[in-house]
């Protein structure tokens, strides 16, 4: 897994918010799932703007793709008692995989610190349910990448607070 060090403050909220949406599931695994839907109940996040940006009828295919995440994740297992009692969270292979893949192509645009696009453009390729939902959708690695650029324009992601200047 990432060293928390090296998100920025947005991706670790995004980190945070998925926690507490595994806990209002009564889950304790955490995925990919989880988190595209903290990304997504974000409005001001620059993940939740990439989404927007990247589809037709966004207002409502957003509602749509929320909704889906919800009740595919209200489907999953939930913990036993005793787990969420002392508040034990997994974070499956998948998730680690996802933010391997985020750093990565943090390194491949010269940021030094992974920002929530760089978890949301690795959700393209990580397979699952997210990357399903994103196919459907038209939701592609090029039309984030061409939205980024649209919202960052020339910003590095260079400091833990580098989001909030593209915004």
């Amino acid at each position: 897994m990432i060293d928390p060090g090296r998100l920025t403050n947005q991706a670790q909220q995004v980190l945070s918010n998925a926690q507490e949406i595994l806990q209002r599931y009564e889950q304790n695994q955490l995925d990919a799932e989880h988190l595209l839907l903290a990304m997504l109940e974000d409005a001001k996040g620059v993940a939740y703007q990439l989404v927007e940006a990247s589809l037709s009828n966004a207002k409502k295919e957003l509602s749509t793709l929320i909704a889906t995440l919800e009740e595919n994740l209200a489907k999953r297992p939930r913990a036993s008692v005793s787990s969420l009692e002392a508040g034990q969270v997994f974070i499956t292979p998948r998730l680690k995989k996802l933010f391997d893949m985020a750093a990565e192509e943090s390194q491949r645009l010269t940021d030094r610190f992974v920002g929530a696009e760089h978890l949301l453009v690795a959700m393209c390729n990580i397979g699952g349910e997210v990357t399903q939902l994103f196919t459907t959708r038209g939701i592609t690695q090029d039309k984030l990448y061409a939205s980024l650029k649209k919202i960052r324009g020339a910003h590095r992601v260079d400091n833990p607070n580098s989001e909030s200047t593209y915004q």
